[in-house]
């Protein structure tokens, strides 16, 4: 890899953003994203709810770190990968797709890995199929909303290599 490429444009707006969500990711999968720190950051947000009782808590919770924690972060980590493919790689829907997807199977499993390493967390399969499930629905959306763009003069089909002959 081209040192430049590193202080491109390109590499910050592209693949930055996949980069540093993958290390969000992988930095909760140790002690910060425990239950018991999750549980006090949850218990703050719904601090203005009328009081729940510890079950329905603990439902709203489960929920939360499922949902948010696992579905979301990884349907989120699928478009920006999605994009760096399209946008900067340049590289046709199905690739990107396939490459994207990859990428979130690589990461659910190394995140499963490491929270293996942790007293406080535990590791499950399930996780693994419910983060590709996240990053599978983004795809499905992606391939239903995308809409390429093409550079402007450009045109994919026939480029004339003698203007104006």
């Amino acid at each position: 890899m081209n040192i430049s490429f590193l202080r491109s444009r390109e590499f910050f707006w592209y693949w930055l953003p996949p980069l540093a969500w993958c290390g969000v990711v992988l930095g909760l999968s140790g002690d910060l994203g425990s239950s018991q720190h999750t549980f006090g950051i949850l218990k703050w947000l719904l601090s203005w709810l009328p009081p729940l009782s510890p079950d329905q808590f603990n439902l709203i919770h489960f929920y939360f770190r499922k949902t948010l924690g696992h579905f979301g972060n990884y349907a989120f980590l699928y478009f920006l990968w999605f994009r760096a493919f399209r946008g900067q790689m340049g590289y046709q829907p199905g690739r990107a797709l396939l490459w994207s997807l990859g990428l979130c199977l690589s990461l659910a499993l190394l995140d499963e890995g490491h929270q293996a390493l942790f007293p406080s967390r535990g590791s499950s399969l399930l996780d693994v199929a419910l983060d590709l499930a996240g990053a599978s629905t983004a795809a499905l959306i992606t391939s239903i909303f995308w809409t390429p763009r093409q550079a402007a003069g450009r045109n994919d089909k026939f480029t004339d290599p003698y203007p104006g002959e």
